[in-house]
């Protein structure tokens, strides 16, 4: 079963489709690139992503759509170089 077929999805199941790490996820969230669903109270809470907007998130990637995180590293990278 693909995992984008499950209507809700962990933190670390996010970061293995996409590729990259756990604090990476945790930061996008705190960015607001894309949604997240906190479940539960205080230290028993739990974070969830909808399938659909991870799938938003890539198609808008794919795109070419401008973020504020690709316009901080297309400034970063061209403060670097001069």
């Amino acid at each position: 079963m693909n995992i984008l077929d499950q209507k809700w999805l962990s933190t670390k199941q996010v970061a293995n489709y996409l590729q990259v790490g756990y604090t990476t996820i945790r930061l996008w969230t705190s960015k607001g690139y894309f949604p997240y669903y906190r479940l539960g109270d205080g230290e028993k809470s739990t974070i969830r992503f909808k399938n659909t907007d991870i799938l938003e998130f890539i198609e808008n990637s794919r795109t070419g759509v401008k973020n504020d995180w690709m316009d901080n590293q297309n400034q970063k990278n061209r403060d670097s170089t001069g």
